[in-house]
């Protein structure tokens, strides 16, 4: 929401320079918090699901950040009945 809002914002033709500055900063801090949340939450996957990750990686395409989103929505797959 915050990201849509900015991108709106520099679309404004009467943006001063000031506020663009500001809304560069914002984003940029806001981009910075996104990345450092994924990093963190990646490696609380890692130390959680070690052996599942690591299968997970062994299929091609399939990557670090896949594999942990595949994990974080399956709820680690201990909420399947069967492998089907």
């Amino acid at each position: 929401m915050v990201a849509n809002s900015l991108e709106a914002l520099q679309q404004q033709p009467i943006v001063s320079p000031i506020a663009q500055n500001r809304l560069q900063q914002t984003w940029q801090l806001l981009d910075d918090q996104i990345r450092a949340l994924e990093a963190e939450l990646l490696t609380l996957l890692e130390q959680r699901f070690a052996q599942e990750m690591k299968l997970l990686q062994s299929i091609p395409g399939i990557g670090r950040k896949t594999a942990g989103m595949l994990l974080l929505f399956a709820g680690g797959f201990t909420r399947l009945d069967n492998y089907r």
